[in-house]
């Protein structure tokens, strides 16, 4: 199952919540409050070096970040 962490009031986030709902994914959403700085912490940090979200975590740990990057490895093999 993937994990998405964002913040439900991004744009960029919505694009990714948006594309899992449509392509009827599991996922789990993790909110991230990046106003408290909860994205400058050491462990948001070693699965986004940027300090951005979304990030998208695959079940082997891997993450991806940057919207367009994470709709394209989602769209990959669709419709």
């Amino acid at each position: 199952m993937y994990k998405v962490y964002g913040d439900y009031n991004s744009g960029n986030c919505y694009k990714i919540k948006l594309m899992l709902n449509l392509l009827g994914a599991e996922y789990q959403w993790v909110a991230v409050d990046i106003l408290n700085g909860e994205t400058e912490t050491e462990d948001f940090l070693a699965k986004n070096p940027n300090g951005k979200i979304p990030v998208l975590e695959l079940e082997d740990g891997t993450c991806l970040w940057e919207s367009t990057a994470i709709l394209n490895f989602l769209a990959e093999g669709t419709p």
